[in-house]
């Protein structure tokens, strides 16, 4: 790099360091490192969603909604 320029991660030796840092995360040395990070970022056994579980999703959002609206009128009561 010219000048020790390593753009976003910064300038001299700080910015290698990050940038190697970011490097070291993004590409482990290892393979098996990196299929067992995918198999804890993606379990195997979830199922697709139906569509009755948007309607229910919804619903709850809903209810949460209220309850915030309620809380939110309680506390404005009691000021």
């Amino acid at each position: 790099m010219k000048d020790w320029d390593f753009g976003y991660f910064g300038k001299g030796i700080d910015g290698y360091v990050h940038y190697m840092q970011a490097f070291h995360r993004n590409f482990p040395k290892s393979s098996k490192q990196s299929e067992a990070k995918q198999a804890e970022q993606k379990p195997h056994n979830v199922h697709p969603r139906e569509e009755g579980d948007l309607l229910q999703s919804l619903a709850e959002l809903g209810g949460l909604f209220m309850i915030l609206v309620i809380l939110l009128g309680v506390l404005s009561l009691l000021q």
